[in-house]
C-alpha cells in the first residue's frame, strides 16, 4: 500500500520549533566532521509514537558539532514553514553542543507499523535511532458509550455501530475532544458529541489546518478517503449538482465536505483542529446549504457556548441515512450515504452564579432538525440568525423523529424528572440562547 503520497497536510506550521540548547540551523550536513569530539548521543522521548499527525522531543548531548538527519519523507526534524509542502520539508538539522529538539511525523495511513532511522553525527562518530510509528487501527471501536459525558446519545450494543472518541489537551490536561458513532455501513457517523466552552473556542490557530486526512483509529477501508477531492459519482466524476429525488432542489452546486463539529469549533491547536478534517467526521453535504442554513447554526452555537452565563454547551450533531438512497463516492471508489436529514441537539449548562434555570439545576436545551434536500433550496440557503432560531424545537421532539434517545446521562446528573422538564420544554419560551 502506497502509504505517503494522498497526504496533503501535515506538519504544522504554528507547533513549538525545536527548543535548542546550543546553535542550531535546518538545512544540509553542517556537521564538523573533523572536529575531533566525544561520542554523541540520542535520546527519543517516545518510541513508539501513534499513528496520528504528531510531534516529540529528543535530547543530543554533544561535546562539538553534530548534524541530525532522516531517512524518510514522514519523518522531519525541522517545522515546516508557512505554506510549505511537506516535500520540502528539511530532513537535516544541525547545531553545536547539547541540545533538545523537536521531531515531526505524518500520520501512518496503513495498518502496518513504519519505522524511520534518526542518524545523528559527530566528528568522525555516528549513531543511530529506529523510530517507530504505528499503523492504523483494525476496525475497534465500543459497541457502547463506558462514559458518562452529558453531550452523549443513546448507544445500543445491537445496532451494528461503534462508539469512538479523540483526545485533546488544553493546557497542560488532556481531555475528549470529540466522540463519534460510526456507521460502517454507509461510511458515515450517526452523529459527533462534544463538549463547547469559552476556554475550548480560544483561537490559538490563526486560521484551520485543512489537514483532510484518514482517522488513525479505523483502518482505511473502513472510512472515508477524501482528503485530496471532493465526492465523485459512479462514474469517478465530481459531483457537480445535488440530484436529490426533491423536484424543487434544482439549484445545487454539488456535494461539499461538511464537518459535524466544525473546524472552527477547535481552533485551540494544531492536533484538535485537524482532528476535525477526519472522514469520519465528513458527511456528502449540499454546497448551499453547508455554506448557508447549517453555517448560520454554526455561528449561533459558538456565540451561545461564550456567553458569559454559559458554563458548558453539550452538542450533539447528527446526520440520518436510509437504506437504499442516494450514494456518493470516495477516493478508492467506496460508497458513501448522502444523509437525508441533520439535525443539532443542545444542552446548556449555566454558570452556577447565573442560574435562570433553578428548577433543573442550571440546565436548558433546544434542537434544530433540517431535511437535506428541503434546506439546500436557494430559498433557505440564505436564513439568518434570527430565522435559523425560529426554527428550534424540543429535544423531547427530536428524539421522536430520530428514534432513540439524547443526553441519555442527563437524569443521573440531575434526577428523571428534571431532565424530563429540560427536554420537553419549548426552547421558544426561554431566553439564554436567544
Amino acid at each position: 500500500m502506497k502509504t505517503d503520497k494522498f497526504i496533503r497536510r501535515i506538519l504544522p506550521a504554528v507547533l513549538l520549533g525545536a527548543l535548542l540548547a546550543g546553535a542550531v540551523s535546518c538545512g544540509g550536513d553542517k556537521g564538523g566532521s573533523d572536529d575531533p569530539v566525544a561520542p554523541a548521543t540520542l535520546t527519543l522521548r517516545t518510541n513508539p509514537v501513534t499513528s496520528e499527525v504528531g510531534s516529540q522531543s529528543a535530547t543530543i548531548l554533544a561535546t562539538g558539532a553534530w548534524t541530525l538527519s532522516s531517512d524518510q519523507d514522514w519523518l522531519t526534524v525541522c517545522p515546516l514553514k508557512a505554506g510549505e509542502a511537506r516535500e520540502t520539508a528539511k530532513r537535516s538539522l544541525s547545531g553545536t553542543g547539547d541540545a533538545t529538539i523537536v521531531y515531526y511525523y505524518t500520520i501512518n495511513p496503513g495498518e502496518d507499523a513504519r519505522t524511520a532511522t534518526l542518524t545523528l553525527k559527530s566528528g568522525s562518530n555516528s549513531v543511530s535511532v529506529v523510530l517507530t510509528q504505528k499503523g492504523l487501527a483494525k476496525i475497534n471501536g465500543q459497541k457502547t458509550a463506558k462514559v458518562g459525558w452529558l453531550e452523549l446519545p443513546q448507544t445500543d450494543a445491537d445496532d451494528n455501530k461503534y462508539f469512538f472518541t479523540h483526545d485533546m489537551t488544553l493546557g497542560s490536561k488532556s481531555i475528549r475532544n470529540y466522540s463519534f458513532y460510526w456507521d460502517y455501513s454507509n461510511l458515515v457517523s450517526w452523529w459527533v458529541a462534544y463538549p463547547l466552552n469559552a476556554a475550548l473556542l480560544v483561537k490559538n490557530l490563526p486560521k484551520r489546518s485543512d489537514a483532510w486526512g484518514l482517522d488513525p483509529l479505523l483502518p482505511r477501508a473502513e472510512q472515508q478517503v477524501i482528503h485530496a477531492r471532493t465526492y465523485t459519482n459512479d462514474s469517478g466524476e465530481k459531483v457537480t449538482r445535488a440530484y436529490f429525488t426533491n423536484a424543487n432542489c434544482t439549484n445545487g452546486s454539488g456535494y461539499t465536505k461538511g464537518h459535524q463539529i466544525p473546524s472552527a469549533d477547535r481552533l485551540y491547536d494544531y492536533a484538535s483542529n485537524a482532528q476535525t478534517f477526519y472522514g469520519t467526521n465528513m458527511t456528502p453535504q449540499n454546497y448551499d446549504f453547508n455554506g448557508g442554513t447549517w453555517e448560520k447554526l454554526e455561528e449561533n452555537v459558538r456565540e451561545w457556548a461564550k456567553k458569559s452565563t454559559t458554563d458548558t454547551l453539550y452538542v450533539c450533531t447528527g446526520c440520518v441515512v436510509s437504506n437504499g438512497g442516494q450514494k456518493v463516492y470516495d477516493h478508492d471508489g467506496k460508497p458513501v450515504a448522502v444523509p437525508t436529514a441533520y439535525f443539532k441537539a443542545l444542552l446548556i449548562h449555566e454558570k452556577s452564579s447565573s442560574h435562570t434555570f433553578d428548577a433543573t439545576g442550571g440546565y436548558s436545551s433546544c434542537a434544530f432538525f433540517f431535511d437535506h434536500a428541503e434546506y439546500s433550496t436557494s430559498g433557505k440557503s440564505g436564513l439568518s440568525k434570527a430565522q435559523v432560531k425560529d426554527l428550534a424545537i424540543s429535544v423531547e421532539d427530536l428524539e421522536k423523529k430520530l428514534g432513540y434517545k439524547l443526553f441519555v446521562n442527563l437524569p443521573d446528573k440531575i434526577g428523571a424528572d428534571k431532565a424530563a422538564t429540560v427536554k420537553k420544554t419549548d426552547p421558544k419560551t426561554v431566553s439564554w440562547w436567544k
